[in-house]
Order: C-alpha cells, then sequence, then structure tokens
C-alpha cells in the first residue's frame, strides 16, 4: 500500500470521496512516497474507512445509485442533508464529460525501469499520436 508520483494515472484525481472498509497504517510498497490518507488529504478527497463495503455494493447492485456524502471536520449537518435529498441522480448524467481532458497534451516520458524510474525520451524517428478516452498517464 501507499501512494508514489510514477504510479499516478491521471493528471488528478477525480473522485469526490472514497469509501473503503480498511484504512492500510503503514505503507508495505517500497516505491511509496506518501500513506494512502496523505495523498487524498493533499488532493482534497474526503474519505471513510470501517464500512462494510459488501454490504454497501449488495445496496447498490439491488437499488441503484443512492443519494448521500461523507462529511468531515466542521461541516453543517443540515447542509450537508439537504444537498444529498436534493441530488437529482445520475439518471441522463454525462459523467465521461466531467473527467475528459479539455486540451491537448503531450506525453513525454520514455520507459519505466523497476529502479530508475522513468526514463528521458529517445529521439525517435516515430511519433505516435493517441486520442485519450481514458488514458492512464503512467
Amino acid at each position: 500500500t501507499g501512494v508514489n508520483a510514477e504510479d499516478v494515472e491521471s493528471c488528478k484525481v477525480y473522485a469526490s470521496g472514497l469509501i473503503i472498509r480498511d484504512l492500510p497504517l503503514v505503507n508495505s510498497n517500497w516505491r511509496s512516497e506518501q500513506t494512502l490518507s496523505e495523498y487524498l488529504t493533499a488532493n482534497g478527497v474526503v474519505a471513510i474507512a470501517d464500512i462494510d463495503t459488501r454490504k454497501l455494493t449488495r445496496i447498490l447492485r439491488e437499488k441503484g445509485a443512492q443519494a448521500g456524502c461523507i462529511i468531515a471536520g466542521n461541516v453543517n449537518e443540515a447542509e450537508a442533508l439537504a444537498q444529498a435529498k436534493a441530488f437529482p441522480g445520475l439518471s441522463g448524467m454525462d459523467l465521461a464529460k466531467v473527467v475528459t481532458v479539455d486540451r491537448a497534451y503531450e506525453f513525454t516520458e520514455g520507459e519505466w525501469d523497476l529502479v530508475e524510474g522513468y526514463s528521458k525520451p529517445s529521439n525517435s524517428q516515430f511519433n505516435v499520436v493517441a486520442f485519450d478516452y481514458g488514458v492512464k498517464r503512467n
């Protein structure tokens, strides 16, 4: 467990929140640079642990997406509840538009090595063009 910059798959974190069964407290990956908790905090993602995620999955499978919110810290609970109740649901939402890049970008990393990480790209005689339909950055 743990997070490192070379494994980040997108230019930013698109998730608003995270629900997990267990929050790992010790990094077990030798390449780790941050704990999961540190990474989520740095990216402004609220999270909750100790949730029976199997039960939650069954509920979502049987009843579909549910309105709800994860709150932490000094938050007005009544306002959070009102926002959750006002959620219109996922039907008709274009979620792909929310996570799609809005401009072209260059992928400049070279090959990846277990010890050295990413190398500088070589001067190749070939150019590759990729259309990003969900391309991972690592």
